[in-house]
């Protein structure tokens, strides 16, 4: 929770302009960490995942620390029904982010095909405005 919390505070200074609100509830599991609005019908979720970057590709960051089943869950019923969820994975000094419809699958990737599969990867020490510009892009996109 405290490196999920630290990543919104890094993440919240960066994105672009609009309503986001940080989610913090024990009582409705599964929902994800951050609703946002960013114009009309550029609405949606983001769940965030931060964990330290594993040595080796064959390793699995997400196995213990990841999605856990009411997560999983709530994001198929919402992605399902058409809404837009978005999984933003910090691993070290990237962050890797993938679309709702990825969450029952992410826990069993291996580093190397959480790399790959990643619809966009944002290098943490890119300047400020250069990922506020990706995150726009991101979040005007569906998922």
């Amino acid at each position: 929770m405290a490196r999920e919390t630290s990543f919104w505070r890094w993440l919240a200074g960066r994105v672009p302009a609009g309503h986001f609100t940080r989610i913090e509830s024990e009582a409705i599991p599964g929902v994800p960490d951050v609703a946002y609005t960013c114009g009309p019908h550029t609405q949606g979720w983001i769940e965030l995942k931060s964990l330290a970057a594993p040595k080796r590709d064959s390793s699995h960051p997400l196995r213990r620390r990841g999605l856990n089943p009411d997560q999983i869950e709530w994001i198929k019923t919402e992605t399902g029904v058409g809404g837009t969820v978005w999984i933003f994975v910090k691993l070290g000094r990237f962050i890797y982010v993938y679309p709702g419809q990825f969450a029952p699958f992410l826990n069993q990737w291996d580093f190397g095909t959480l790399k790959m599969k990643a619809d966009h990867t944002l290098p943490l020490g890119k300047k400020k405005s250069w990922v506020k510009n990706q995150l726009r892009v991101i979040l005007h996109s569906d998922s």
